[in-house]
C-alpha cells in the first residue's frame, strides 16, 4: 500500500506541481484547497506526512499546524511547511507551532524528495517505539507491563459499577518440546496463532497480553470460565500449519472470578490466584480449565491468613 500525503494550499497549481514531484516519488497524494474544515479530511486520511503552505485565507498554516499538534488523533503526523517567506520569525512561528521542516519556493524536486522521506522515516521510527512500548513485538498484543496496567484499570472500573471480574492465565502444554521438535521458528509461529485466537475472542470484550514465554494474560468483566473452556476448545480444534508442517496443540487455564465488590484483594492478587488454578491445571494432566470463585468466605479467610501473618511478625519483634 502507497504512503499517503496530503498538501495544503490555496493555491491549485502549487498543489498540482507538488504532488506531480510526490507521485513519481511513489506516495500517494490527496490534497486539501480549504483548511476552514479540513480536520476530518486529514482524520479520515490518516497521512504518514503533511505539506501545507504557510500563508493562506481563512486558518493560516501555522494556526493550522497548531491545531494538528494540539489533536491526539493528529498530533504526531510530521508537517512540513512550504513557504516563499524568508522572515526568520515567521519561520520560527512555524517551528514553534510543531513544523519539523520547512521547504522554500520555488520548488526543487529533489529537495522535496529527500525532505519529505526523511519525515516520513522518522515518524515510522517513531511509531514502531511507540508500538513496542506497548504491544509484545513477536505477538502484537499488549505486553507484560501494559496488560497488567489496563487490567488494574479495568478491575477497577468493574469494581466501581459492583460488576464481577475475571483474571485468566494461560499457557502452552509441552512448549519446550515444540521447540525443541519443531524449531524455534515454528514455536514463534504458534505463538503468534494463539494469541491471534485469543485476540479474536477476547479483543471486543476484554484485554489480552503475553504474560512471559508461552504464558498469557487476559483480563474480562464478568465470570469468564465458559469463555476459558471456549478458547481452550479452539485451540484444541485448531490445526497449525508451521512451515509446510500440520502442529496441534493444547493449552491449560487458569482463571480466578471475583463476584464481590470489595477492595480487600487487589488485581496483581486475584492475578495470583488465577496462576495458581494453572498450576493446578497443569498438574491435573494439561489441556483442561481450573477455577476458583473469590467469594466472601474467601476474603474473610483471607483477611484471617493476614492478620495471623502481621501477628507472628509482631511476636518475632
Amino acid at each position: 500500500m502507497k504512503k499517503r500525503v496530503i498538501v495544503i494550499d490555496d493555491n491549485r497549481l502549487s498543489i498540482c506541481i507538488l504532488s506531480d514531484i510526490l507521485v513519481r516519488e511513489g506516495y500517494e497524494v490527496r490534497a486539501i484547497w480549504e483548511t476552514a474544515s479540513c480536520m476530518d479530511s486529514i482524520i479520515s486520511a490518516d497521512p504518514v506526512l503533511i505539506l501545507m503552505d504557510i500563508v493562506m485565507p481563512g486558518i493560516n498554516g501555522v494556526d493550522l499546524c497548531r491545531i494538528l499538534k494540539g489533536n491526539t488523533l493528529t498530533r504526531n503526523i510530521p508537517v512540513i511547511m512550504i513557504t516563499s517567506i524568508t522572515d526568520i520569525e515567521v519561520l520560527k512561528s512555524a517551528f514553534d507551532a510543531g513544523a519539523v521542516d520547512y521547504i522554500r519556493k520555488p520548488y526543487n524536486p529533489i529537495e522535496i524528495a529527500v525532505r519529505a522521506r526523511s519525515a516520513i522515516q522518522i515518524y515510522e521510527q517513531q511509531k514502531r517505539l511507540e508500538f513496542l512500548a506497548l504491544y509484545d513485538g513477536l505477538t502484537e498484543i499488549y505486553n507484560h507491563k501494559t496488560v497488567i496496567d489496563l487490567i488494574r484499570k479495568d478491575y477497577q472500573k468493574a469494581l466501581n459499577q459492583n460488576l464481577p471480574y475475571s483474571m485468566i492465565m494461560t499457557d502452552i502444554d509441552s512448549f519446550k518440546k515444540i521447540n525443541d521438535r519443531y524449531g524455534h521458528p515454528a514455536g514463534d509461529e504458534i505463538l503468534r496463532n494463539i494469541s491471534g485466537l485469543m485476540r479474536e475472542q477476547f479483543e471486543k470484550t476484554g484485554l489480552v497480553g503475553r504474560y512471559g514465554g508461552e504464558e498469557f494474560c487476559i483480563g474480562i468483566p464478568g465470570n469468564g470460565e465458559r469463555k476459558a473452556e471456549i478458547l481452550k476448545k479452539a485451540v484444541e480444534d485448531s490445526l497449525f500449519c508451521v512451515q509446510d508442517m500440520e502442529i496441534r496443540v493444547t493449552i491449560s487455564i487458569g482463571v480466578a472470578v471475583c463476584c464481590i465488590q470489595t477492595k480487600e484483594f487487589a488485581a496483581e492478587e486475584i492475578l495470583s490466584i488465577a496462576d495458581k488454578q494453572l498450576y493446578l491445571a497443569k498438574n491435573s494432566g494439561k489441556n483442561c480449565v481450573k477455577c476458583e470463585i473469590i467469594t466472601k468466605d474467601k476474603v474473610t479467610a483471607e483477611k484471617h491468613v493476614r492478620g495471623s501473618r502481621e501477628e507472628k511478625k509482631c511476636l518475632e519483634k
